[in-house]
């Protein structure tokens, strides 16, 4: 596995769709964030989507998380590349923990896997640095 920065391009498309779910949700900041991302997809969650629908939920609200994650905590973006496949990930400073944050809420949407976004994000400000290892996917 190999982990590297996101370009600009990259970063640029993250905030992007953090600030169109901010504006789809009517967030004007990170203080409401938190509780919004957990309420929509609580309502999502009962709803019926088209596939094209949960790709953009997916992005949006993963972007709106992760962003929130990073302004909060200060881990910041990276692509984890495996051979032929790659994924966004939010990820501690160290790279000892990373969220992989869009098939997080991919999981979310379209299986019963319950809605612990608070709890997950409340679990991050607890880790402490473990050393030299490999990255801990938190999800």
């Amino acid at each position: 596995m190999n982990i590297e920065e996101m370009t600009s391009l990259e970063l640029a498309e993250v905030t992007r769709l953090k600030d169109l779910f901010f504006k789809k949700n009517n967030l004007s900041d990170n203080n409401d964030a938190l509780s919004c991302i957990k309420d929509k997809v609580d309502v999502l969650k009962n709803s019926s989507l088209s596939d094209d629908a949960v790709i953009d939920n997916c992005f949006q609200i993963g972007s709106a998380y992760g962003i929130l994650i990073q302004d909060y905590f200060g881990w910041n973006w990276s692509k984890i590349k495996t051979a032929n496949q790659f994924a966004y990930a939010i990820c501690s400073p160290d790279l000892s923990y990373g969220i992989q944050v869009y098939y997080y809420f991919n999981l979310l949407l379209t299986t019963d896997k319950v809605n612990n976004v608070v709890l997950l994000f409340n679990m991050i400000s607890e880790l402490q640095k473990t050393g030299d290892k490999s990255i801990t996917f938190l999800v």
